[in-house]
């Protein structure tokens, strides 16, 4: 959004939201526009963020209000591969604007299911690793479910409704199925020519209270536009996005639309490079591709310890996997972490006589690298 392009130093602890009480106006009086930019500057006081994230956030926010009248609902995959970003801090402040929010941390897949059923809150997962095991078949059907209004989940032989926006921190790459159904909110570390104010929770919350307030009156007074809006015509959605992405944001356009001024044409723009400057599928694609090669560059072994893997991924300096773990090496974990979400866990292999390692099968990479790379690549050596 044009009012968002600041340079570093506007970004200073001493940038404080004025009161609206100073303005002697009450939040609905003021023009939809200047509300969402003004409910940026509340996010971007505190993160170190670009304008174009500050422009999703405050949109995904507006739709918490009103998601109900969506025919899908984005989710945000709030990442980094840096320390100290702002991932659980950007969850923070969404907590404070969002309608019905949640915000958990950690949780397995049990609770997840059980809060969304019980009461469709605005989901914002941190830690959200610790969701998506080896058995999340459950969470990750769950969740391609819950992005369309209508959608009907199973459950204990009975049928629920989960179609409730979900925000998630803690992985750089989501399983497929949720990544294609998410906008990618990638955070960076505070520059050191930057100072962004300390967030204290009680003042933000003061600071937060009149944007609440503009946001329940806002929805309310167009819940039934949103209600009875057409789905938008091709030629209305960004050409340079794919259709799936094109489905995630027309809720978020739809918005733009109604609050007017430079917010359509800048929310447009605002998409458009936030998906053109995501890489974590292909990213994904070269670590299936990469793990591959480890086996087939060892003799087409069958099998293989989980530290050659990881010797293989981590001398490949083009690649991000050397500086993985916080300007780090993958090691095991963040090897398990990628491939636990397909089902894939390291077993026993015993090398020897009685000598034992914890490593991956190639069979059991089969259905993967069926997926994502080539037929002429893949063959027959995934037995």
């Amino acid at each position: 959004m044009s009012h968002l392009h600041t340079s570093p130093g506007h970004r200073r602890a001493t940038e404080v939201l004025p009161p609206l009480s100073g303005h002697g106006l009450e939040p609905a009086e003021i023009p939809a526009h200047q509300m969402i930019y003004r409910l940026a500057r509340f996010f971007r006081q505190y993160l170190h963020c670009t304008a174009e994230q500050l422009a999703v956030l405050s949109l995904w926010t507006v739709h918490t209000h009103c998601f109900s009248a969506a025919r899908t609902t984005p989710y945000l995959n709030i990442c980094s591969t840096e320390k100290q970003s702002g991932k659980s801090l950007c969850l923070d402040l969404l907590s404070l604007v969002c309608a019905h929010p949640w915000h958990a941390t950690g949780v397995g897949p049990g609770v997840l299911t059980r809060k969304i059923i019980s009461t469709r809150p605005t989901v914002l997962l941190d830690e959200c690793q610790n969701t998506f095991g080896a058995s999340d078949a459950g969470v990750r059907g769950l969740l391609v479910t819950g992005c369309k209004r209508g959608g009907v989940y199973e459950v204990a032989a009975s049928a629920a409704d989960v179609f409730c926006p979900k925000a998630f921190a803690g992985m750089r790459i989501l399983p497929p199925a949720v990544h294609d159904r998410a906008v990618p909110i990638t955070l960076h570390a505070v520059r050191p020519d930057e100072t962004m104010r300390r967030f204290v929770l009680e003042h933000a919350r003061e600071e937060a209270a009149p944007l609440v307030v503009w946001l329940k009156q806002w929805s309310a007074a167009h819940l039934e536009q949103l209600n009875r809006a057409a789905p938008c015509q091709r030629a209305a959605l960004p050409a340079q996005l794919t259709a799936r992405q094109q489905d995630c944001v027309e809720p978020l356009l739809q918005i733009a639309g109604l609050i007017e001024g430079q917010v359509p044409r800048e929310a447009r723009d605002a998409f458009v490079r936030i998906f053109q400057q995501d890489s974590s599928q292909g990213c994904f694609v070269q670590f299936v591709s990469d793990v591959h090669a480890a086996f087939t560059e060892t003799r087409n072994a069958r099998r293989l310890p989980t530290a050659a893997i990881l010797n293989c991924l981590n001398s490949r300096k083009d690649r991000p996997w050397s500086t993985w773990h916080d300007g780090a090496p993958m090691n095991p974990v963040d090897l398990a972490r990628l491939l636990r979400p397909h089902g894939i866990t390291s077993r026993n292999i015993k090398l020897g006589t009685d000598f034992v390692l914890r490593g991956y099968y190639a069979r059991d990479f089969s259905s993967l690298w069926q997926q994502y790379l080539p037929p002429q690549k893949v063959g027959n050596d995934a037995g």
